[in-house]
């Protein structure tokens, strides 16, 4: 059977340790930018990556980027956008993913970006509302919360996930991954009512433009985001790649994987 492989962008270096490691105990091969990566040198960097024969591969690229918004500038510009150089791609790739945060993107930019990657094979935009650190925030119910910067929110996460150990937060993600992936496959489930969960992306997509209040002004010290939606689909992307979703019900698939690896560690 030819080995498959995968393409992963992702905003930032946490994201970056925390897919490696992830990918790497699931026996993929994993090649990751140490940087962020300018457009123009994506292209270089995926044709030098070393790809094995024996494993399923996947690279992991840090965008140039953090924010969606900043993304979206190098849509029309024919030299150097990243729309243009993911469709060249994707025959190359069994699957292609984009991982970003919600952060204080607007409606807009959130609706076009997924507009243009929606699709597993030419690009799935997966999002975390707010961002990274959501995954540990594994509550039954959310209070609406305003932040004028994304930092006040990781702050909060950080100090409660790490009260009662000396690591850092990135550090406890990785040891609870699956079990923090399974709360928020059993969340959405719950939200939608859904058993293929590669619709959840979207699903969660429109929840967080509808629930989410961002108010945005030139000087950036005056914006804000009112926060009442708080999820991720970080498990969309290791459950594609893992073939879990063949079938067009694999909720059940899914969750029965990911409970058999918290039983495993």
């Amino acid at each position: 059977m030819p080995t498959r492989r995968y393409l992963l962008f992702v905003e930032g270096y946490d994201e970056k340790e925390l897919f490696s490691s992830l990918l790497i105990k699931e026996g993929f091969n994993v090649f990751s930018s140490d940087k962020k990566i300018k457009i123009n040198d994506i292209n270089k960097y995926i044709n030098k990556s070393y790809y094995s024969n024996k494993n399923d591969n996947v690279i992991i690229i840090q965008t140039p980027n953090n924010r969606i918004h900043d993304l979206i500038i190098n849509f029309n510009k024919d030299d150097s956008s990243i729309e243009k150089l993911i469709k060249e791609k994707s025959s190359s790739f069994n699957g292609i993913f984009l991982i970003f945060d919600v952060d204080h993107n607007s409606n807009e930019d959130i609706e076009k970006m997924f507009n243009t990657f929606n699709d597993e094979s030419e690009g799935l935009l997966l999002l975390n509302s707010p961002c990274l650190e959501v995954i540990s925030d594994n509550k039954e119910k959310y209070l609406e919360q305003r932040f004028k910067h994304l930092k006040e929110y990781k702050s909060i996460i950080h100090q409660e996930i790490c009260k009662n150990s000396s690591k850092k937060y990135i550090e406890i993600i990785k040891e609870n991954i699956y079990k923090y992936m399974l709360f928020f496959l059993n969340k959405n489930e719950k939200d939608f009512n859904e058993k293929n969960i590669m619709e959840h992306p979207k699903l969660v997509k429109d929840e967080i433009n509808k629930s989410n209040i961002r108010i945005n002004y030139k000087d950036k010290e005056k914006s804000y985001v009112i926060y009442r939606y708080y999820s991720t689909v970080l498990y969309v992307f290791i459950s594609y790649i893992k073939g879990l979703t063949k079938e067009i019900e694999n909720i059940e698939i899914v969750r029965d994987y990911l409970k058999s690896k918290i039983n495993m560690n």
